[in-house]
């Protein structure tokens, strides 16, 4: 029975195994003692029941199927943090050093020499990847830490051109415990770049060990392990199954003829065809576990088998006749091999076959044949690391060796007597969890697995504060100078001088463990930690002594947290199981409901509500991330798009001023919600593709942190805390500037240029539509800001010119407001450039040259905000036209606008008798810069009428010295001197033109009632031009000679008839030469004018090309002309007639009554 039992240790059917209650049919209720005891087997049981449960095996393509989820997430949304320092930064172990074992890095699974020169090694780690050096392993470097799994199982190097390098994913160990591979990766140029290759092969595998046939290197064996032994011919393209059975070890002969397989499967087999077909040698009978196969390159007739029994022996056979017959050898001799289904192997030295080797704890060595000596002495005093995984030869040194076990890598160079210790720069290390120091951010510890307790004071070499498998670390939150820390099976150790001594603290502690028991500190109680076993103890004295003080759990405790704001209030759980306590974690009940059933890997309460809490949850098929509300009464998935992969922990980020982010560690990464659990999205770049497995935050260096089994421990600095809404102004030189971002591809054609708005700062920035290629886009991103209130407003200022031809463009800027940190948008506005001039982009004329905005060239932006929006986006798409400026980018809270009392008329509108009175009409309004005329801040119209006076209201115009314009459909521009109004947004002003002509600039108004002294504004500018003039006066005429009615242009009087009054009043004031009085550059700009190509300044190549281009577009497609309207006018009046109106109209005036009249104040 003992010997089945790691046959069915495969989890092919099992669930977790428990000291405290039987799961039926768990195969780890029937291992032997002897292995139940080990390290390793208690490892790999806690590390791989949460993640198999509750379907008592991992499926094959489960995270194959997580990794492509976690790929199409980031094609569709990218990552939360892309700004150029927005990317994780390894900080160690780099590396680690455990006592009298030195240096370490971590468990590496395979390694080869490259096998043309000595000096160029590889080495793949167990979640890890692979690792190269190129000067004997002094130095190295990570070659695949960005590809789809870094699960290391073998290393094949092709010996004809070794750029050409094999690499088979997923450790093989018998335990089919460790991490899937995803197929095989091929690399031709040294290991830069990598090819996955699944062609034939299982979606998800291990690989035992990968071969190339000599003389032939397009010919490839495999040994899958429970998937069998494969086969390429065509250099690794694509695989063949040869046979299903479990296939552990593969060897050529140095010929490439022969080729021998063992595996509990397979058996001893034997292919004399280059590895075409295998037949069954009966001269050799394997055990039921574990079996290794090993050939002497320069005498192939030897070969070593060793098979592992799968209790504690480890049998050893030779042949002498090339693999025909196997004799037993070493007979009695012990392995020390209680965890062979873990760490073993089998090597002969190429170059010598009396020269064989045993890995298993420890490095075996015979040079006979005959009997194994210990070579390392792992635990007798020797510098290798226990826990031996591979062994690899120099090509042509017979003396020279490497062993890779769980803590590294070791060179030998006198046949393995002595060992020299090559972890220099390997950053590999296996957290299991990870704090730091509250008062000295630089302060880290992690648990580890094999490899102590490691802890750093912010170098990137760490050392052990104690060895053992590590686990839980915790600096008590009142006094960090008190720290507890564990090893395996919450073996409590405490330090009471910051972590520079250690020791055992277990004194009252009893009952079975956790692999990683947890361990608290009360947030607030000076003296008062926690940890659990079978129950939840507490110790009131810094973790000296400690006293069980819960009922109301059943089973191991796995997880714990404590409420900060409220620490009567607790979790703990048990499995699948939550339990809550709130009476400070005496007394617990069941609080599951709304849970999923798999394994909850972490609990984490609210930083700001006891009521709120956080479960993470292991497995695969269920949601990962549960939220609570309500103390524990119920649970709810949160996981939304979060990838289908184990989750390990949960994190809540205080952004203050009440808004959080959540983080996820998962065994393909780290992800963050913005917006509650809404949608999740991958946090950032620069972190290998391994197990993210703790994470921890540090408030004093504002860092996140990650530790990861498999590559260490890396950091973040997270998205800034919630700050002000941003208003930049580009006058600091770095771009983008901190409060922004860029989100683009490709080349980035948002730059900081030196053109600033209406030339009042420094710089803004330029987006060069004149280069980005057509439907390129790219948008500057506001940093998430506290989230807006009422009356909030996003303001800027905008310079753009078209390109010249119309066969660019348009270009667009979509304006887009986002109240959930960005997850998604809503377009406020959409502006488009248009070279016709209609463009609402468009503040300059067309320009052939690449546009560079002169100072009266801009023009204000402003949109209204919801309530809740924290970010921005002004996203860019090119339609390859010109450029576009923005400057002064505001998000603020405005004043609400007033109205304002404004009281204007035209001259032919009043009416003096019987009574003042206006006619009704419409006036428009404009507040224009006083230092740019041209530029139109915000508009507003009122309809006069009665007395002339009416409210308007300017709901876009910013603080500031104006004048103010004002617009009729028939009469003279009117403006106010500069300072009229000086505006303030919330507050009323009021301007009287008619009875206060001293505001208007030039005094360009006419007298229309001398009684009391009222103006209007000058009539009869029909054709809107500035001018009183002849167009004008003819166009009046011709209406009059038609008895033209209604609401036309040129009544001037406002009677809804043109007629001879109408014609007195133009031209009288075409007499007078009457027109537009405005400051300097009150102009508009000029139109587009159309350029000689002769006389076009060209700034490169390009510019020509780009030009040329749009001429052939006209002249591929000539427009229609537009033929100038010329109306058909009727015969002027005589002067003799004009001159007999005015005196009747004179005549007239002199016999008004003027007690008749009333003011209109």
């Amino acid at each position: 029975m003992n010997k089945l039992f790691l046959m069915l240790f495969i989890f092919s059917a099992s669930t977790l195994f428990s000291q405290v209650q039987d799961i039926k049919n768990s195969p780890f209720n029937n291992a032997p003692e002897n292995v139940r005891d080990t390290k390793a087997f208690q490892r790999a049981k806690y590390f791989y029941e949460q993640r198999m449960y509750p379907n008592n095996f991992i499926p094959k393509d489960a995270y194959e199927k997580a990794y492509r989820q976690k790929e199409e997430l980031k094609n569709s949304s990218g990552y939360a943090m892309t700004g150029p320092f927005d990317s994780w930064t390894n900080i160690g172990p780099t590396t680690g050093f455990l006592f009298g074992w030195e240096n370490i890095s971590s468990r590496i699974t395979t390694v080869q020499y490259d096998p043309n020169d000595g000096n160029t090694i590889y080495l793949g780690a167990a979640n890890g990847g692979i690792w190269k050096s190129t000067d004997g392993g002094t130095v190295w470097v990570p070659k695949s830490d960005f590809e789809n799994s870094l699960s290391s199982g073998s290393i094949a190097i092709d010996p004809s051109n070794s750029n050409i390098i094999y690499y088979g994913t997923g450790e093989a160990t018998y335990s089919k415990v460790s991490y899937y591979g995803r197929g095989l990766m091929k690399s031709t140029n040294g290991g830069d770049t990598w090819t996955n290759i699944s062609s034939g092969l299982p979606s998800s595998s291990y690989t035992s060990r990968l071969v190339i046939r000599p003389n032939n290197s397009g010919h490839l064996l495999a040994a899958m392990g429970n998937d069998g032994i494969y086969r390429s011919t065509n250099a690794g393209v694509s695989w063949t199954q040869l046979d299903t059975g479990r296939c552990d070890d593969v060897v050529f002969s140095p010929t490439g003829d022969t080729a021998y397989i063992v595996g509990s499967g397979t058996g001893y087999r034997v292919s004399v065809n280059g590895g075409a077909t295998f037949v069954a040698n009966g001269s050799l009978q394997l055990d039921s576990n574990r079996s290794h196969i090993a050939i002497c390159k320069a005498y192939p007739q030897y070969l070593y088998v060793s098979t592992y029994d799968g209790v504690n022996t480890i049998r050893i056979y030779l042949s002498t006749d090339h693999g025909l017959t196997f004799n037993q050898t070493a007979t009695g001799q012990n392995f020390n091999a209680g965890q062979a289904w873990y760490d073993f192997y089998m090597y002969l030295n190429p170059f010598d076959p009396y020269y064989a080797y045993v890995g298993s704890i420890d490095i075996w060595r015979t040079t006979d044949g005959l009997s194994f000596t210990n070579v390392s002495n792992s635990y007798g005093g020797g510098n290798v690391h226990p826990d031996q995984h591979n062994l690899a030869f120099h090509p042509t040194d017979p003396d020279q060796m490497l062993c890779v076990n769980d803590g590294g890598i070791m060179k030998s160079t006198n046949r393995g007597l002595s060992w020299i210790n090559l972890n220099t720069n390997l950053t590999l290390t296996q957290f299991y969890r990870i704090t730091s120091d509250p008062s000295n951010g630089n302060h880290i510890l992690g648990g580890t697995q094999d490899n102590g307790t490691q802890r750093t004071l912010g170098t990137l070499n760490w050392t052990a504060a104690f060895a053992g498998d590590g686990g839980e670390v915790c600096f008590h939150a009142q006094d960090n100078d008190y720290i507890l820390g564990e090893t395996q099976l919450n073996g409590v150790r405490r330090s009471t001088d910051g972590g520079i001594t250690w020791v055992s603290a277990t004194s009252g502690l009893y009952g079975f463990s956790a692999w990683v028991g947890p361990i608290l500190s009360h947030p607030t109680a000076a003296g008062i930690f926690y940890t659990a076993r079978s129950s939840v103890f507490r110790s009131t004295n810094w973790g000296a002594n400690w006293v069980s003080i819960s009922s109301g759990i059943s089973g191991i405790i796995r997880e714990m947290a404590i409420s900060k704001t409220d620490p009567n209030i607790m979790y703990a759980s048990v499995l699948d199981t939550m339990y809550r306590s709130t009476n400070a974690g005496v007394l617990y009940s069941s609080a599951s409901s709304g849970l999923p059933g798999g394994i909850i890997t972490s609990i984490y309460v609210h930083p700001d509500s006891s009521q709120v809490a956080f479960a993470t949850i292991s497995g695969f098929g269920t949601g990962h991330v549960y939220k609570t509300t309500n103390t524990g009464a119920s649970w709810i998935d949160i996981s939304g798009n979060l990838p289908d992969s184990p989750a390990n922990d949960v994190f809540i980020f205080d952004r203050g001023n009440g808004t959080y982010l959540y983080y996820a560690a998962t065994d393909i990464g780290v992800f963050v919600t913005k917006n509650y659990g809404g949608s999740w999205t991958e946090l950032a770049g620069g972190l290998p593709n391994t197990v993210a497995m703790h994470l921890d935050y540090n408030a004093s260096a504002n860092k996140l942190r990650i530790g990861t089994h498999g590559r260490g421990v890396w950091e973040i600095t997270p998205q800034p805390l919630v700050s002000a809404a941003p208003c930049e102004d580009f006058t600091t030189t770095t771009f983008p500037p901190a409060s922004f971002d860029v989100e683009f591809s490709g080349t980035n054609f948002w730059t900081r240029q030196n053109p600033s708005a209406y030339g009042a700062g420094t710089a803004s920035a330029k987006f060069d539509f004149y280069s980005a290629v057509q439907g390129t886009v790219q948008s500057l991103v506001s940093n998430e800001f506290i989230p807006t209130g009422a009356n909030a407003y996003l303001t800027f200022d905008e310079s753009y010119a078209p390109y010249t031809s119309p066969s660019y463009g348009p270009d667009t800027l979509v304006v887009e407001a986002s109240s959930n940190g960005g997850v998604s948008y809503s377009v406020l506005a959409t502006l488009i450039g248009r070279n016709d001039g209609t463009g609402e982009l468009n503040t300059s004329p067309p320009n052939v040259n690449s546009y560079s905005p002169a100072n009266n060239e801009w023009r204000p932006k402003i949109y209204s905000l919801p309530a809740g929006i924290n970010k921005i986006r002004l996203k860019a798409k090119s339609g390859y036209g010109n450029n576009l400026y923005l400057d002064n980018i505001c998000v603020q809270t405005l004043a609400v606008p007033v109205s304002n009392f404004l009281c204007d008329i035209p001259q032919g509108f009043y009416r003096a008798t019987p009574s003042s009175n206006v006619i009704r009409d419409t006036i428009k309004m404009y507040l224009k810069r006083t230092d740019f005329p041209n530029v139109t801040v915000d508009s507003a119209s009122m309809f006069i009428q009665d007395y002339g006076c009416e409210s308007a209201t300017f709901s876009k115009a910013l603080n500031g010295n104006y004048h103010l314009v004002f617009k009729h459909r028939n009469s003279i521009e009117t403006w106010t001197n500069a300072g009229n109004p000086n505006y303030t947004r919330g507050s009323a002003f009021s301007y009287d033109l008619i009875s206060n002509n001293t505001v208007v600039y030039g005094n360009n108004q006419i007298i229309v009632d001398n009684t009391y002294n009222y103006f209007g504004n000058y009539g009869g500018d029909i054709d809107q031009n500035g001018f009183v003039d002849l167009s004008d006066v003819t166009a009046v005429n011709n209406d009059a000679n038609v008895f033209a009615t209604g609401y036309i242009v040129s009544d001037v009087t406002g009677n809804d008839l043109t007629d001879l009054e109408d014609l007195l009043i133009t031209y009288n004031n075409s007499s007078a030469f009457v027109q537009k009085e405005a400051p300097p550059g009150a102009a508009p700009l000029p139109a587009p004018v159309v350029n000689d190509s002769k006389n076009i300044v060209f700034q490169n190549n390009a510019q020509r090309q780009k030009y040329e281009a749009g001429l052939k577009y006209q002249s591929d497609h000539p427009e229609e002309s537009i033929m100038e309207y010329v109306p058909d006018r009727g015969p002027l009046p005589t002067q003799e007639y004009l001159d007999k109106i005015k005196e009747e109209r004179k005549e007239k005036s002199k016999n008004i009554n003027n007690n008749t009249k009333r003011g209109l104040r």
